[in-house]
């Protein structure tokens, strides 16, 4: 098994962490071993420094050779996911039930790009058209966001992600002679319009959300679903450095890590996402790498070349 890491879920009202990892099983000197992502689910009330799990799942996957920067298992706000690329480069995804296994598989509808469960279905972006889409549903091109250029183009929008029921989706908005990135907020199981923000920096980032689902974040993206709006953390005349959303607590304070062209790196901060006013952290500050309503995940390398996974309560 490679180097584990860490996912957080939520199901039936009880959270989780999950410690994932990917690897071969079964397999001996002469035999050939069987792909898979082990899960070992922990409830996150458990206490102590040697928790033993509530149980062990093998997802059974067939990862490219090159496709394992696409495997991915986490939780978007509607169950535990594990996203993965197979040998013959289609995309693939399973919902996993943290007390069974194996739940609902993706199967033709996300081949060819990348799927995201909701209680509606399946949300889809097809790489090969450029669109994101719940297959008979809807097409994120009927809700473009002011401001976007050719939004009924293919290829117009790009997938950024989905969490805590939200989509979000990047498209180009002109800003004088120049373009910009505009990205949107999206109710993921109807594809409706719900908020939009010009800001340089939200690909290629993890979308995350607070438990409680009112402020979603992508980089140095942030929306604030209560006052509908969002704030761009990127660098700008007043600040050197942007913030880059790595978690976010209920009640709206984003952690994240400053990082731009001026050698500003390692430091973390806090963001009040009601108004979006950073706070620098004093340094060697650890931020949480996943956030549940009263608990915190951080990850961090260990002295003996593991890695170090810390889950602390909130009093």
């Amino acid at each position: 098994m490679q180097l584990p890491s860490v996912a957080t879920a939520v199901q039936d009202g009880r959270e989780y962490v999950v410690l994932w990892a990917h690897g071969e099983t079964g397999g001996d000197a002469l035999n050939k071993g069987k792909q898979s992502v082990r899960l070992l689910v922990f409830p996150a009330d458990a206490s102590g420094s040697a928790v033993a799990p509530a149980r062990e799942i093998d997802i059974p996957v067939e990862v490219s050779a090159l496709g394992e920067d696409h495997l991915q298992v986490a939780d978007f706000g509607t169950g535990l996911e594990v996203h993965w690329e197979s040998a013959n480069t289609d995309k693939e995804a399973v919902v996993v039930d943290v007390t069974s296994g194996p739940l609902d598989r993706c199967a033709d509808a996300c081949a060819e790009g990348i799927g995201r469960i909701t209680d509606k279905g399946w949300v889809v972006s097809d790489r090969s058209q450029g669109a994101v889409s719940m297959p008979g549903a809807w097409d994120i091109r009927d809700a473009a966001p002011p401001g976007a250029k050719h939004p009924d183009d293919t290829g117009s929008n790009e997938f950024v992600g989905v969490t805590g029921g939200r989509l979000l989706t990047r498209w180009q908005a002109e800003s004088g002679s120049v373009m910009r990135p505009l990205t949107a907020l999206h109710d993921a199981t109807t594809g409706k319009l719900e908020t939009s923000i010009v800001c340089d920096r939200p690909d290629g980032e993890r979308a995350v959300a607070s438990p409680d689902g009112r402020f979603v974040a992508a980089g140095t993206v942030a929306f604030d679903l209560q006052q509908r709006g969002g704030h761009c953390l990127d660098a700008s005349e007043e600040r050197k450095a942007g913030v880059y959303v790595r978690s976010i607590a209920d009640g709206g304070t984003a952690y994240g890590t400053l990082d731009d062209t001026r050698g500003i790196n390692g430091q973390t901060a806090e963001v009040d996402l009601s108004t979006g006013t950073p706070r620098l952290l004093p340094e060697g500050t650890l931020v949480p790498d996943l956030t549940l309503k009263s608990t915190g995940v951080f990850l961090s390398p260990s002295p003996t070349d593991g890695l170090l996974i810390s889950v602390l309560r909130t009093q």
